[in-house]
């Protein structure tokens, strides 16, 4: 899973994010997000492309879990397995 941020973020919490299964989804997800789109028009930003990007490592503390639900696992108290994002910001 990739997460795309724009210069200056923060966290979640905060700034606008994109999510996609590729990094291009991600950013094309954050170019829609309507904050992201008010930012841009505020600060004057053209629309950034794949290069305009940078590729760093996820903080540690984050984690994004994903749930497979089965009719029958094998056992229902393992815990789900996780899967970490990619984040690319244009910072």
């Amino acid at each position: 899973m990739w997460c795309a941020a724009p210069p200056g973020f923060r966290n979640m919490m905060l700034d606008p994010t994109g999510w996609g299964p590729t990094r291009l989804d991600a950013i094309d997800d954050l170019m829609d997000h309507p904050i992201f789109q008010r930012l841009a028009r505020a600060n004057g930003w053209e629309r950034p492309g794949l290069r305009d990007f940078l590729e760093v490592d996820a903080p540690q503390e984050i984690e994004v879990g994903f749930m497979d639900y089965q009719a029958k696992a094998p056992n229902p108290r393992a815990a789900p397995p996780r899967q970490t994002f990619k984040l690319v910001t244009n910072s």
